[in-house]
């Protein structure tokens, strides 16, 4: 989980357009996935969830962005 995803390592100069363009957008999509894990760590580090008495999960803060999940199901997952 916390070690840095890196793009390989390539002599600039040599890029095509068509790769430059490629790597950029692989570069955005890290970055990306990043910031939208450290939101929903942020969130749930204020939310401060808790076990209650009777085994369910009890949320004793407050943050802007969440919402209770009524449901919900994986309705596929590609590679």
């Amino acid at each position: 989980g916390e070690e840095a995803l890196a793009l390989p390592k390539l002599n600039l100069q040599y890029l095509t357009f068509h790769d430059y363009l490629l790597r950029n957008f692989n570069l955005f999509r890290l970055e990306s996935t990043y910031e939208i894990r450290q939101d929903v760590e942020n969130a749930t580090l204020r939310l401060r969830p808790r076990i209650s008495h009777e085994g369910t999960t009890v949320f004793q803060g407050w943050a802007r962005n969440c919402l209770p999940i009524e449901s919900f199901s994986i309705a596929t997952v590609a590679a």
